[in-house]
């Protein structure tokens, strides 16, 4: 089943809603879902359906945290406390 990447914007609302830091969820989403990736494509090889259908999840959910950092919805990823 294809992940449209509008599901990815609604995450961060969800998110949100629930008190949980966006970016830390969706960094951490981000990160599995590459090693996800990186196994799959050593598994089956790179030009495989699933593989180019994950790959492109990981893509709409790279690109919708960006568009979220670019528009201020949501603060650097980067432990930030002294």
């Amino acid at each position: 089943m294809r992940i449209g990447c509008a599901q990815f914007k609604s995450m961060y609302t969800f998110l949100e809603i629930g008190g949980v830091n966006p970016v830390q969820g969706i960094s951490e989403a981000i990160e599995r879902m590459r090693r996800e990736l990186n196994d799959l494509a050593k598994a089956r090889g790179i030009s495989d359906p699933l593989v180019l259908e994950k790959s492109q999840e990981l893509d709409c959910l790279i690109t919708e945290h960006t568009k979220q950092q670019l528009k201020g919805g949501v603060k650097g990823d980067r432990n930030t406390d002294s």
